[in-house]
C-alpha cells in the first residue's frame, strides 16, 4: 500500500513552477536579445564563455532536486514489513472531545487540533504502553481498542472530526462508561482513562461514573482545554468556515473552559486534572506522571511497518547535487 506520512507537503509541488518558469523566460529573453544584436554566429563567438544548453541542464537538474527534495519531505511509504514487539507499560484509554465547542479557537487554531497535537506528543512519549482512543460528543464510542501500534493510532486521529457524531453535547458520563467497558477483561497493573475536553454544556452523572471507574481500578484524569474568557465557535460547512454560531437572539455563542467540572471528575476518578497550554510540555509533564504508575506485563504485538522512502530520495539529491557541482553549468571549455 502507498501513502504520504505528511501528504501537506505536496502541496508545496506548484512552488517549483514559477521560478522554473522565470529560469526560461529569462533564457529565452536572452536569447532573443542576442538576435536583436546581429549575426548570431557572431554573437555566439564574442559570448563563447556562456553555453545556454548548459544552463538549461543545470535548471533542469534543480528542478529535480526541489521535486525529490518534497517528495522527501512528504516520505512517500510503500511496502510493509513485519515486527515483533514487547510492550511495558500501562494501559491508556484517551477519551477526545469532539463537540464542536471544540472548534472555539480561543486557542490557536483551535482547541481541537491542539488536543489533537498533544495527543499525538503524549503517545510519542510512551512508547512502551498500550493507547486506545474513546470519541464523544453527546454520544460515546470506541475509536481504537488498546494497541501498541502508534503508527495506527496515529491514522484513526487524524480523521477525529466534529462531523462524526451526530448528537452533540459533552457526554463525559458516557465517555467514562464506555472506557470501563473498554477495559474490562483487561488483566493491566495500571488502568488510565484521561478525558481531553473544554468540559462545557456538562450533561450530569460523570463524577459518579468516575467513582464507578475507580472502584474497578480505572484511574481517572482530566486535561482541560481552552480558557476561562471563551472564544465564539465558527460554523462549519464541508471543512471550511461560514461565520460563527448564534444563539437564537442573534448574539454570538461564546464557548468557555469548564475547569471546575473536570476537577472533580479528576479528583472522584482518582487522578489529577490538567491544564494544557503548551503541547510539548504538558505532554511530558503528564507522561511523567504516567511513569510513576505501576507497569504491567510485557504485551506481544506484531506490527507492521511501512517502508519509508526517505532515504532513497534524500540519496538521490545528494548524487545530483554532486554531479551538478562538478560540472560547472553555464560555462564553456576554452
Amino acid at each position: 500500500m502507498f501513502a504520504f506520512e505528511k501528504a501537506a507537503y505536496i502541496w508545496w509541488l506548484p512552488a517549483i513552477i514559477v521560478p522554473g518558469w522565470i529560469f526560461f523566460r529569462y533564457l529565452y529573453y536572452r536569447r532573443e536579445t542576442l538576435k536583436k544584436i546581429g549575426n548570431t554566429g557572431l554573437v555566439e563567438k564574442l559570448f563563447s564563455g556562456f553555453s545556454e544548453e548548459k544552463h538549461k541542464k543545470h535548471g533542469v537538474r534543480m528542478g529535480i532536486i526541489g521535486v525529490l527534495s518534497i517528495l522527501a519531505l512528504a516520505n512517500p511509504q510503500w511496502g510493509e514489513s513485519n515486527e515483533a514487539v514487547k510492550s511495558n507499560g500501562i494501559d491508556l484509554m484517551i477519551a477526545l472531545d469532539i463537540s464542536q465547542s471544540m472548534w472555539a479557537e480561543d486557542v490557536k487554531p483551535d482547541r481541537l487540533q491542539k488536543a489533537k497535537v498533544f495527543i499525538q506528543r503524549l503517545t510519542e512519549k510512551m512508547p512502551g504502553s498500550r493507547i486506545g482512543l474513546i470519541v464523544f460528543a453527546g454520544e460515546a464510542y470506541l475509536e481504537t481498542p488498546l494497541t501498541v501500534d502508534k503508527g495506527a493510532f496515529k491514522l484513526f486521529m487524524k480523521s477525529v472530526s466534529p462531523d462524526m457524531l451526530s448528537e452533540q453535547g459533552t457526554a463525559i458520563d458516557k465517555a467514562i462508561e464506555t472506557g470501563i467497558t473498554a477495559f474490562e477483561n483487561q488483566k493491566s497493573a495500571s488502568k488510565v482513562l484521561l478525558i481531553v475536553s473544554d468540559g462545557e454544556s456538562h450533561e450530569g452523572g460523570a463524577e459518579s461514573m468516575a467513582a464507578e471507574a475507580k472502584s474497578k481500578d480505572i484511574l481517572i484524569y482530566t486535561a482541560g482545554i481552552g480558557t476561562s474568557k471563551g472564544g465564539t465557535i465558527p460554523n462549519m460547512e464541508m471543512g471550511q468556515k461560514n461565520g460563527i454560531k448564534t444563539d437564537n437572539n442573534g448574539e454570538a455563542v461564546v464557548s468557555s473552559l469548564n475547569e471546575g467540572m473536570l476537577e472533580t471528575i479528576a479528583e472522584e476518578g482518582g487522578g489529577k486534572y490538567f491544564l494544557l497550554t503548551n503541547e510539548i510540555s504538558d505532554a511530558k509533564k503528564i507522561a511523567s506522571e504516567f511513569d510513576k504508575l505501576e507497569k504491567g506485563e510485557a504485551h506481544n504485538a506484531l506490527l507492521k511497518n511501512r517502508k519509508s522512502w526517505f532515504p532513497v530520495l534524500i540519496f538521490a539529491v545528494m548524487l545530483i547535487l554532486l554531479w551538478d557541482s562538478g560540472l560547472k553549468p553555464g560555462r564553456k571549455k576554452q
